[in-house]
């Protein structure tokens, strides 16, 4: 019998195995015959080596550089303009144009650029400089709104989408530049390759593309994340605030800290919805240090997730994360999170503990370092009443944002007459529940939070009314205005419509209430 190579004699043992097909919605199964496997054996082929592949593929590019029917202009991934690609699009969000490309949008993300804008322009004006890196940047709007409404003195912008070159080109540069994203479109490969400037930052072997104009700059590069963090500690290269728009729980924490001037501002995203409501305990606790529990603020649990995450990790650094403000979007859910950096060796480790809730009572509370390890957890109300502490944690405890920040950006959003969502467009909207609040509206609810007598949690109405027997759940609006005649500090909540918050607990909550209808009646 002729000798088989190792290589044949592989694919022929493969071969003689059973192949399955399908007919008639039947399957029927047969194996091949010993000659079938020989014949083919000898004709399969073991895949081209990388870099013929990467050849090939490259010719294949170039024989696509034809002619677009539509303009009449080189059929590149550059000339989208023109329709040739159907997943791009102009759109306009607070008053500017931009083009959205391949990249990933969402106009109910709309209201978290607002106020990353926002608080860029209140940074700028207290400090008078403003240099942004924009880490996961997508289709580049944030980079054009932080040049026009910001007055950004420098915006890199980078992406590890390449096919989203054109749009991220086109928007950043044309932030800079002033002029419409489509007119940058039309000339990316002559920005590209005459008016900007390429170079490659150390240790990383892709280029960068600088523009300036006067004493402005834009820099546009597709890059990953954490080498390009990486590249700009080392560079000693630092920015007033860096934007990471990242998606999930991935997000290069220790780096980008790293890279925020002291003083600078860091923007935070999260949208691992369920690490943060408690249905994926073991994914929080590898991401953000935190062992998560389902209690019934899970949503305000994934913004504190995220702050005390971030006030750990600086603290490691010998640096101080103080939360400016919190906003968290049903939408993704999106929990994003703008703090500052400041140098110190004294963190506020007295914010950075547990909350437990009793599900029978409805009580919750803050649990410190120093009661866990000693194990007095359980209040008296909680053993006379039964039920159990459920502990979420360890998160941040603090307040979610800074009162005189807010109302500076409040005099910036009147300054720029901003109102409503910012989208012209609401058929954007995946559906009307969606819709964001009137920034107006946000930024007041937001102040009404900065209250540092209120308790780090929301209360719904239907838990009151669960708690308290009711056979209707409170009206928000008139039971905070009785909380606040009885005494106690009360304020509406951005994360649920029907929800509070208050420095009583629960059970003052309900008398308050029942107090508040005898009273009426």
């Amino acid at each position: 019998m002729r000798s088989v190579s190792p290589r044949h004699g592989l694919v022929l043992a493969m071969a003689m195995l059973t192949i399955f097909y399908v007919k008639s919605g039947t399957v029927s199964f047969f194996p091949l015959s010993a000659a079938q496997s020989m014949a083919f054996s000898r004709s399969w082929k073991p895949p081209p080596p990388r870099a013929a592949r990467m050849q090939r593929l490259q010719r294949m590019n170039q024989g696509r550089k034809s002619l677009c029917s539509s303009c009449n202009r080189p059929r590149t991934a550059a000339m989208v303009a023109c329709g040739t690609s159907s997943s791009s699009s102009y759109q306009r969000e607070r008053g500017l144009d931009f083009l959205t490309g391949d990249a990933f949008y969402r106009a109910e993300s709309a209201q978290s650029r607002d106020l990353a804008v926002l608080a860029a322009l209140v940074h700028r004006n207290d400090t008078g400089q403003l240099d942004v890196l924009d880490l996961m940047s997508g289709s580049g709007v944030r980079a054009l709104r932080y040049f026009r409404q910001a007055q950004a003195d420098s915006v890199w912008a980078n992406d590890w989408n390449h096919r989203n070159q054109p749009a991220l080109v086109s928007n950043a540069f044309a932030g800079l530049t002033g002029e419409s994203p489509q007119s940058a479109l039309e000339r990316v490969e002559e920005i590209l390759g005459n008016d900007a400037h390429s170079w490659k930052p150390e240790g990383l072997r892709r280029n960068a593309y600088d523009l300036k104009k006067g004493n402005r700059k834009a820099t546009v590069s597709q890059m990953e994340a954490s080498r390009l963090l990486a590249s700009c500690y080392l560079r000693e290269q630092f920015f007033d605030l860096v934007d990471v728009d990242s998606f999930g729980t991935e997000a290069p924490l220790r780096l980008a800290i790293e890279c925020v001037k002291f003083g600078g501002l860091i923007y935070l995203t999260s949208t691992d919805g369920l690490a943060s409501a408690g249905h994926r305990p073991e994914k929080s606790l590898a991401a953000y240090g935190a062992y998560m529990s389902h209690q019934p603020f899970v949503n305000e649990q994934g913004l504190r997730m995220v702050i005390g995450s971030a006030v750990r990790e600086a603290a490691s650094q010998g640096k101080i994360a103080t939360p400016l403000f919190s906003l968290y979007s049903s939408h993704g859910p999106v929990f994003r999170c703008m703090l500052r950096i400041t140098r110190s060796r004294k963190w506020p480790r007295e914010h950075y503990g547990f909350l437990a809730h009793n599900h029978v009572t409805g009580e919750s509370r803050v649990v410190p370092w120093e009661q866990l390890m000693t194990g007095k957890l359980h209040e008296k109300q909680h053993q006379e009443k039964g039920g159990r502490l459920v502990m979420s944690g360890p998160m941040w405890t603090g307040p979610l944002h800074d009162e005189t920040f807010i109302e500076a950006m409040q005099t910036a959003a009147s300054e720029l007459g901003w109102t409503g969502n910012g989208v012209e467009d609401p058929s954007l909207f995946q559906s009307p529940k969606t819709r964001s609040k009137p920034l107006e509206e946000v930024l007041e609810v937001l102040q009404e939070e900065s209250n540092l007598q209120l308790r780090p949690w929301y209360i719904h109405t239907k838990d009151v009314a669960r708690i308290g027997k009711m056979a209707d759940a409170p009206r928000r609006d008139e039971l905070i205005e009785a909380l606040r005649e009885a005494g106690y500090a009360a304020a509406r909540c951005h994360i649920e419509r029907a929800a509070f918050r208050t420095s009583a607990t629960m059970a003052e909550t309900i008398k308050t209430w029942e107090e508040h209808v005898k009273g009426s009646s």
